[in-house]
């Protein structure tokens, strides 16, 4: 990814988290956009001896209640045509959700909340795109079901824990990463305030 690219996708994802920040200030909690600390790098947080990566936002409730939220802002979500994970799924990299985060989500509730640009029609989660036509090369055009999506922005989030449960580790997922997906079936969409 070239320097103006993650620029862009930085600044993107600098909205998203603002947004969703300052969605949880008018519900009423205390927010630290621990994202800010960051400048520009993932910000660590000391958990016992280690330094850890952090959330995005650390939020405690009307209640007192401690959260952790991992904003994503993301173009769309993707869409599997074969195999067992047939369907809508969002995801991100499995270092860090296995690693991390999962660390953060045994001392307070994790949430990872997703910002989606483009959505499923309709909202209908059991929507499939018509299967794609092929390419140049012969095989599918996987990347053709994003004709088919309408604009956002639709907000959802799940659990760490649920994500783990409903989730699976896959290769080469993103620039040739390893991921964990899950469905968006298992997420729940907010109605996160303008």
């Amino acid at each position: 990814m070239d320097d103006a690219t993650f620029r862009a996708n930085l600044e993107r994802g600098r909205r998203g988290e603002e947004h969703f920040l300052r969605h949880l200030a008018r519900l009423g909690h205390q927010v630290v956009p621990v994202y800010a600390a960051g400048e520009g790098k993932a910000p660590k947080v000391y958990v016992g001896e280690r330094r850890v990566t952090a959330a995005d936002v650390l939020s405690i409730d009307g209640a007192g209640a401690v959260q952790w939220f991992e904003v994503k802002t993301k173009g769309r979500p993707g869409f599997r045509y074969r195999g067992d994970a047939r369907g809508w799924e969002h995801g991100m990299d499995f270092r860090l959700f296995n690693g991390d985060y999962r660390e953060l989500a045994q001392r307070a509730p994790l949430w990872i909340v997703v910002c989606e640009e483009l959505t499923i029609p309709g909202d209908d989660i059991t929507w499939a795109p018509p299967e794609p036509p092929r390419g140049a090369s012969g095989l599918p055009d996987w990347g053709d079901y994003v004709r088919h999506l309408v604009p956002g922005p639709v907000w959802r989030a799940i659990r760490f824990d649920d994500a783990e449960k409903a989730g699976r580790r896959v290769e080469n997922w993103s620039d040739g990463k390893t991921g964990w997906l899950w469905p968006v079936s298992a997420m729940t969409r907010l109605a996160v305030t303008p």
